[in-house]
């Protein structure tokens, strides 16, 4: 249960979520192929950026000696 508190709380898991979601919305309400393509590209390129700066983020907090656990 841990584990699961420790991933809700992770900005990286809900950045991960929200683009999964995202995609799926798309799925489900049908937008049409070529807004769709640009919707799912753009959604994922965000997406990957957003976990990556935060990544480094807290690799550069950790290192100064600032990151909460």
């Amino acid at each position: 249960m841990d584990g699961l508190k420790k991933l809700l709380a992770s900005k990286r898991a809900w950045a991960a979520i929200a683009t999964l979601l995202i995609c799926i919305a798309v799925e489900v309400f049908n937008v049409p192929e070529a807004e769709a393509e640009k919707i799912a590209q753009t959604a994922v390129t965000l997406g990957a950026a957003l976990i990556g700066g935060i990544t480094v983020s807290d690799l550069g907090m950790a290192l100064k000696g600032t990151k909460k656990e």
